[in-house]
């Protein structure tokens, strides 16, 4: 091996045996094994003799959705110490996104001028700008083929000073990918908007790229930590630039960050902040800050205050994927106080609002669905349902381990092999798809 610390080794090892049989399960030796195209117990040996090759263990590491680089940082115990902004730097230099042909002109163009177009938008480019981000709780497959017919206008322009308005376009159309489980498109598209402004004063834009780029590193790490720093560097710009509006923002995104974190007191005070700072026509983050102040009075047990800030989460009457939370929410409240119906309803309702754009989002609710019947004692029903989710498996197959956890489920749902420990390994897994090293099914209140 690379390492000579035997101590190093044998922890190396333990983690190795932990993330697999927590990714799949009990019989993860015997998977690999055969994915490697070993004999039945060829990892099973290797493992417990301790002299695994080390271009067998990249093999392993890799089907179990992990990249060396990772993986050796938490065995190492220091993936927490290197710096967020670097680590997607280098996850961006990985991945190979199939980026439209009009985004990659735009980027070619951008990079070469001497220096970014930093106009402001006028009054129709802002009102374009801000319909595509409105269109991406609608239908955010529509609002990035917008984007992209927008960015094709701006090439047609002969005046490179009018390509100030590409930047926050790419940032809406990555955005858009985002919420349409394409997490390494936004990644790229994120990265060039970013160093493009990284030089200039433009303070409030270089802010909002840092909270777009928060979500995108909690797409690719499932580091909430990290994801609250990025929020603070741009809790650093939007004030210097005295941005007061973005400062209002990243207070939403900070919320979110907290809550994930289990710090929900501070979570409850960064929304309450933002909401003495946003204006009443700001809907999408005023909504935000109330799913999140909701979620976290809930994992406070103060279920007073958040049935209250679900009604004002209702009162902004949001429409589209603004209501999928919330539904979410409800049919959580309504799972635990067995009021099957309600929790039903909710659910059915969050998996037609997330069918058209996010598999993962999908076959989560799909999971909540199928133990509520469970809880019902209505097997048959929960293998139904189980087994529709086999039309998810082509749209997941972006995202490996979610492809075959759902696979897995449908094939045990054939056998009307359903269970609570089985769904939750399947939901451990799918939680895992965008981010490799989540274990926790995420908020899902983002706004940025």
């Amino acid at each position: 091996m690379l390492y000579e610390s035997e101590q190093w080794l044998q922890k190396l090892y333990d983690h190795l045996e932990t993330v697999g049989e927590w990714t799949w399960g009990y019989g993860w030796q015997t998977f690999l094994s055969r994915k490697l195209r070993r004999s039945h117990g060829y990892v099973n040996q290797a493992v417990r003799r301790r002299n695994l090759q080390i271009s067998t263990l990249l093999e392993m590491l890799d089907t179990l959705g992990y990249d060396i680089i990772d993986f050796l940082a938490e065995v190492s115990g220091t993936s927490g110490q290197q710096d967020p902004m670097a680590r997607l730097k280098v996850r961006g230099q990985q991945i190979e996104p199939e980026i439209p042909r009009v985004v990659h002109e735009v980027r070619a163009r951008l990079d070469r001028l001497p220096e970014t177009p930093s106009g402001k938008l006028d009054r129709g480019e802002q009102e374009l700008v801000d319909s595509i981000a409105e269109g991406r709780y609608e239908d955010p497959r529509l609002a990035a083929v917008n984007a992209e017919r927008a960015l094709a206008e701006l090439l047609d322009t002969s005046d490179p000073a009018h390509l100030h308005s590409a930047i926050p376009l790419l940032a809406e159309w990555a955005s858009a990918q985002r919420r349409c489980d394409e997490p390494d498109g936004a990644l790229w598209a994120l990265l060039h908007c970013f160093r493009w402004v990284a030089a200039t004063r433009n303070h409030a834009r270089k802010g909002d790229l840092l909270q777009r780029l928060a979500h995108s590193y909690s797409d690719h790490f499932g580091d909430y930590a990290g994801a609250l720093q990025l929020s603070e560097r741009a809790l650093v710009e939007h004030t210097l630039g005295d941005h007061r509006l973005g400062i209002a923002k990243t207070l939403v995104d900070r919320g979110f960050w907290l809550f994930n974190l289990n710090r929900h007191r501070e979570s409850l005070e960064s929304n309450q902040k933002a909401l003495q700072l946003l204006p009443k026509a700001e809907r999408r983050h005023r909504f935000g800050s109330f799913m999140n102040q909701a979620l976290s009075s809930r994992a406070l047990g103060d279920y007073e205050q958040m049935l209250a800030q679900m009604a004002q989460a209702w009162a902004i009457e949001p429409k589209g994927l603004y209501v999928a939370p919330l539904r979410w929410l409800e049919g959580t409240v309504a799972a635990e106080e067995r009021r099957f119906d309600a929790a039903e309803s909710a659910f059915l309702d969050c998996c037609r609002l997330f069918e058209a754009n996010s598999p993962v989002n999908t076959a989560l609710v799909s999971l909540e669905l199928i133990h509520l019947y469970l809880v019902q004692g209505k097997r048959p029903l929960a293998c139904h349902v189980a087994k529709e989710m086999a039309r998810l498996v082509w749209p997941l197959r972006r995202f490996p381990i979610a492809e075959a956890a759902v696979t897995e489920l449908v094939r045990k749902a054939t056998k009307c092999e359903i269970s609570e420990t089985v769904l939750l390994h399947t939901r451990q897994k799918i939680s895992r798809a965008r981010a490799r090293r989540e274990c926790l099914t995420r908020a899902l209140i983002e706004t940025s």
